[in-house]
């Protein structure tokens, strides 16, 4: 790149990105808050309510490929701020439509939008700080971005019971707007690049390695316990099954990402220690399919709930060592490529959970069914352990030549 980001602007980008991951998170976990006031509105059912909410990923995956050129062909500045405005769009309809397609088609539009926020970091990290500063870059923005996640849910649930979800959905919306005005005012200016690429050639290449896409279809199995439950049905599950109010359902669902901020590291230390990331990845993947088992399984205090949620949100740092060890079976030159294509497979699994969870729970009674929410909650874990068995039945084959 001929104009790098350096000094002030380096910092003024990254730090733009960082505060869109964060508002992200907070679009993503809104239908795990406002899943009464939708399914009324629309008369939905749990089946269609899982779909609406996976389709989220749909979009977000989908869009990772093209987004990645078009950062690195106009960078951030022609790039963020309209995908900021695209994410905002997508909550107009749930306020302003009675017809429950373009809902749908919002969800999706707010998908594509939110993946601009960690391809842009990515982005920024690679071109602005060095090979040592990146790692530690990249963890400081995961960490500061599932704030939002964690500080998103329990206030934006407060503000709707005080205010109503429409009011709470409005200021949602001039918030981005504002970001978005901002981000184009401030950030600073690249220059445009004129590049051909290689793109479909690159990725037959990457989808042909079987070893990556071992690794992104497992990963992807294992993620409903960040993509499934804080998402969308961990709300509803605490406070059906194990009679918990709405505060307390969310602050402990948001545990999980603050349990994630911490499991970057740890579960990095961990790989690092035992020289065995596979087998980090697994022994995570165990983890997350017990702790999930004893909460349908049994019915636990709220303490032994705050430990587990946080122990799972640890586990859910799986797949920042997934991903990575992922590209590492492909040509270096070809290393973020694969990198966008095994995230995206992992994000196409959260509309698979979403949607499998929906089902199961319609056919078992729906939401206001105790039986229904646990079978359905009953996925996630099911899923995970398939994960589980393909990593360790492919262990000695993923082991680096």
């Amino acid at each position: 790149m001929s104009n790098r980001l350096k000094g002030l602007p380096l910092w003024i980008s990254w730090l733009f990105a960082t505060a869109f991951y964060a508002y992200q998170y907070i679009l993503r976990v809104l239908p795990n808050i406002m899943y009464e006031p939708i399914v009324k509105k629309f008369s939905i059912d749990a089946h269609i309510f899982g779909q609406f909410s996976g389709v989220y990923y749909t979009g977000y995956a989908l869009a990772h490929i093209p987004l990645g050129i078009l950062l690195d062909r106009f960078g951030v500045r022609k790039t963020l701020p309209p995908m900021i405005i695209i994410s905002v769009c997508g909550l107009l309809p749930i306020l302003y439509s009675d017809l429950w397609l373009y809902p749908v088609i919002g969800r999706y539009l707010t998908g594509i939008g939110s993946a601009a926020a960690p391809l842009a970091a990515f982005y920024i990290i690679r071109i602005g700080f060095s090979e040592s500063q990146g790692p530690r870059m990249l963890s400081w923005f995961v960490t500061f971005g599932l704030l939002g996640a964690i500080y998103g849910g329990t206030p934006t649930t407060y503000f709707c019971q005080k205010f109503g979800y429409e009011s709470v959905l409005k200021s949602t919306i001039v918030f981005g707007f504002f970001m978005a005005f901002i981000g184009f005012l401030y950030l600073p200016k690249e220059e445009s690049k004129k590049r051909k690429y290689a793109a479909l050639q690159g990725i037959w290449k990457i989808l042909k390695n079987k070893k990556t896409i071992i690794i992104a279809l497992s990963s992807g199995l294992m993620v409903g316990s960040l993509e499934g439950f804080p998402d969308a049905w961990g709300g509803i599950f605490l406070t059906k099954v194990y009679g918990l109010d709405l505060n307390l359902s969310a602050h402990l669902t948001s545990l999980i990402f603050l349990g994630m901020c911490f499991g970057g590291p740890c579960l990095a230390f961990i790989a690092e220690y035992l020289k065995k990331p596979i087998m980090t990845v697994i022994l995570a993947g165990c983890v997350m399919t017990i702790t999930f088992c004893s909460i349908l399984l049994f019915t636990l205090s709220t303490i032994l709930l705050n430990v587990m949620f946080v122990c799972v949100g640890i586990c859910c740092a799986y797949q920042m060592i997934a991903i990575y060890k992922a590209a590492s079976y492909v040509d270096p030159n070809s290393a973020t490529l694969a990198t966008a294509i095994v995230n995206m497979i992992i994000m196409i699994f959260g509309h698979i959970l979403h949607t499998s969870i929906g089902a199961v729970v319609a056919y078992n009674g729906g939401m206001q069914s105790i039986w229904g929410l646990q079978m359905g909650i009953s996925v996630i874990p099911m899923f995970c352990l398939m994960g589980v068995v393909v990593l360790a039945y492919n262990y000695k084959r993923l082991r680096k030549d």
